[in-house]
């Protein structure tokens, strides 16, 4: 099973492999045409070569992917306590993008969504290939994708609607194996109970 770096402010859902390690720093900033406000979201991305992936988000609780035990882990930064966990749901092989433009032609049979291929460029010092999904119809929309080749992920995402402007952006991306203390589980007993556990009673019944 893969895990994925998904941003619920954007509709980025990038399969993760292993053997792949690197971190990052994202932002989203986001534009809202009706009240003409701008609203910025930023936070730093964690994969080791395991799979892993810790997502920090500035005033939100982190969370930490474990493919191999299917879990998803959030974690309280300010206190380092562990507040739950829920089942890893699996990835969709395709991109986030191409996933919601079928799902929106699936719905709406009106819709005409045009694909189109950008050729590449470099973003972050990586090389990128780029696609503009355009849909036509009720839900009109823009989105430009930019994919590292040699990363297998998105540094660069835009979509534009008639209601607001999305770009989300990768940076400072280093390729290299991020600290293993960043996918250490914190204790969920307090940090009393964690200092002195209790003793089990005896039963009084003798070891064999």
């Amino acid at each position: 099973m893969s895990a994925a770096v998904f941003d619920h402010r954007s509709i980025i859902a990038t399969p993760i492999k292993a053997n792949r390690p690197f971190s990052g720093r994202f932002e989203d900033v986001r534009l809202d045409r009706k009240l003409n406000q701008v609203s910025r979201e930023r936070g730093a991305i964690y994969v080791d070569r395991r799979g892993r992936v810790r997502q920090d988000v500035e005033g939100q609780p982190s969370y930490i992917i474990d493919p191999v035990a299917s879990l998803v882990f959030f974690v309280d930064p300010a206190s380092n306590k562990l507040l739950g966990k829920v089942p890893l749901m699996p990835t969709a092989p395709e991109s986030a993008s191409q996933q919601a433009c079928a799902a929106t032609v699936s719905n709406e049979a009106e819709i005409r969504v045009r694909r189109e291929e950008l050729g590449q460029k470099e973003v972050e010092g990586f090389v990128c290939e780029g696609f503009r999904y355009t849909v036509q119809g009720r839900h009109e929309s823009v989105t430009e994708t930019w994919l590292a080749l040699e990363l297998e992920m998105v540094l660069l995402e835009k979509r534009w609607t008639p209601s607001e402007e999305v770009e989300h952006r990768l940076f400072q991306v280093k390729t290299s194996d991020p600290d293993p203390l960043l996918f250490v589980l914190p204790d969920r007993r307090p940090w009393w109970q964690a200092l002195f556990p209790r003793r089990r009673r005896s039963t009084g019944t003798p070891a064999e």
